[in-house]
């Protein structure tokens, strides 16, 4: 094994749609910060990916929201896993994290899974001012929204959402706190636009951090 390399063991697989599913890991040791990801895969399987840590720091374990893509070989065998089974864990990595001060108003944008690292960002600071700012295609994908102190979803295909649009639209439509700091993660389009249109709204870049998941 290689240094921050662990074998751990599933303690079980929490289905939130047909196509989304949180994995839940005794990994409660590991020290991390809210927005680090961690590399995942089923043990003795070459093949593994990068996900973002759902859970926040504290928890008697450790989670991580997976989306099955296509095609998606890593996300479908880890959610094939039963509890008992092991995986290979590796990390905690990035620099995806808040700032040491945290009396701060905090925009967190993302679409689809990337709204993990902000996940676990609301649980491990309740008096953190974050609005989670979340794209997805239906109100059916705002997973767990009950979570957050803060929550609007923006849905790009049906009108269900709290803003029907694209993250995107409703940062076009509305004021940016200048002093706020702006988290964006998710697909590179939603980024790359939002980066822009954050910038055309006095957001200063370096108040600006990105994740971008492919």
């Amino acid at each position: 094994m290689v240094e921050g390399e662990s074998v751990r063991r599933v303690l079980c697989v929490r289905n939130l749609s047909s196509k989304a599913y949180v994995l839940r890991i005794d990994c409660a040791d590991m020290p991390f910060e809210p927005g680090q990801h961690i590399a995942l895969g089923v043990y003795g399987d070459p093949d593994i990916r990068e996900y973002s840590i759902y859970s926040s720091p504290g928890a008697p374990y450790l989670e991580v929201l997976i989306t099955e893509t296509d095609p998606g070989m890593v996300s479908r065998k880890l959610r094939r896993l039963s509890s008992g089974d092991c995986v290979l864990v590796n990390g905690p990595y990035g620099f995806f994290t808040l700032p040491e001060n945290r009396d701060c108003r905090v925009l967190a944008v993302a679409t689809g899974s990337g709204i993990a690292p902000f996940h676990s960002m609301n649980g491990a600071y309740p008096d953190l001012d974050l609005l989670v700012l979340h794209g997805i295609r239906e109100e059916a994908e705002a997973y767990e929204r009950e979570d957050y102190r803060q929550y609007l979803s923006c849905t790009s295909r049906a009108d269900d959402g709290d803003f029907h649009g694209r993250v995107t639209d409703y940062l076009q439509g509305n004021e940016v706190d200048a002093d706020a700091y702006v988290y964006l993660c998710g697909n590179c389009e939603m980024i790359y636009a939002a980066y822009d249109l954050l910038q055309e709204k006095g957001i200063a870049p370096e108040k600006i951090k990105t994740e971008v998941y492919f």
